[in-house]
């Protein structure tokens, strides 16, 4: 069996000052690390190289992401990590404005989490992720933060699956359709579309957020919305609300709002027209119960469990 190595660059954690004058800060936290340096003469402004690890609660040392800074703004390549995984995500050069240029590349996922490991040497620390074996999920190039030309994207066993033209808005290529009869979809399909669902609506920050969810049931909140000749979502209209709580209302609505742009039109012969589509946001609230016996005492507890499930149709 052969070791894949995906060595990340950078990684010495000496630092560069980019030639001006800084001050490396150190933030060595019980659920994260985090190093960079600031302007002495601003101590807000991050300038030269970042690493940022996470340590969870339930232990491990896993990379969120590390590149560099140019007054304050990300600049150079970058390369970010799934949440407690050690998988990469994404990697690519920020241009002097802090926008995303060049040619980026996105993964998807490894089945399960990866080992990081460590070594120190006169110039600092330096990190290895064993066993990495990233399939690409997208790739192209951005100009000045926007997608720009062709762009590939794949499923999870490496297929081409889609080519989107940014520059056209249109599909060139979608396997095993008919690009001139083809229903309405999420640029890059299902995995992107659930990925971008979930993080933009981020149930577990929310949950963190809020005082009380005691007072939360099981219900939905469902849109009806309609995707426009030109891959545009318009007229968001409420079908559903059981939950009845104003936060998750607003944060399901500008979750809906969020998808504005992210589709290519339905098209029956050759002709593109609007379709409509819903999302549902699904939540479900689950009682646990649990009890503790011993000889003089005898305890008992009740807690909630939430899932948010996002589809759709």
């Amino acid at each position: 069996m052969k070791y894949l190595f995906f060595t990340l660059l950078l990684i010495c954690i000496s630092l560069e000052n980019f030639a001006q004058e800084t001050i490396s800060i150190l933030k060595d936290k019980d659920s994260y690390y985090e190093e960079y340096y600031v302007l002495k003469s601003d101590k807000k402004t991050k300038h030269g190289s970042y690493i940022k690890l996470d340590r969870p609660i339930y232990g491990g040392l896993f990379i969120e992401s590390f590149g560099s800074y140019s007054q304050g703004k990300k600049s150079g390549y970058w390369e970010t990590y799934y949440p407690n995984r050690n998988n990469i995500k994404s990697k690519g050069n920020y241009n002097k404005d802090g926008l995303k240029e060049g040619r980026w590349t996105y993964f998807f996922p490894e089945t399960k989490p990866l080992d990081l490991f460590s070594s120190d040497s006169e110039n600092g620390a330096s990190f290895q992720v064993m066993w990495a074996n990233p399939t690409t999920a997208q790739s192209g190039n951005y100009s000045n933060g926007e997608k720009r030309g062709v762009w590939d994207y794949f499923d999870e066993a490496g297929f081409l699956r889609q080519q989107f033209d940014h520059d056209s808005d249109s599909l060139v290529y979608s396997h095993n359709a008919d690009l001139e009869n083809i229903e309405a979809g999420y640029i890059g399909g299902e995995f992107f579309l659930k990925q971008h669902l979930n993080e933009t609506f981020d149930f577990p920050a929310y949950l963190q957020s809020s005082n009380n969810t005691i007072s939360l049931n099981t219900g939905m909140i469902i849109f009806l919305f309609t995707i426009d000749e030109k891959g545009k979502i318009v007229n968001i209209t409420e079908i559903e609300d059981t939950i009845k709580n104003k936060k998750i209302y607003n944060r399901a609505l500008a979750t809906t709002q969020s998808l504005d742009s992210k589709w290519y039109p339905e098209k029956k012969n050759g002709t593109k027209q609007a379709s409509t589509k819903t999302i549902a946001f699904e939540l479900q609230v689950e009682t646990k119960h649990s009890s503790f016996v011993t000889d003089q005492w005898s305890f008992s507890n009740t807690s909630n469990g939430f899932k948010m499930n996002i589809t759709v149709k």
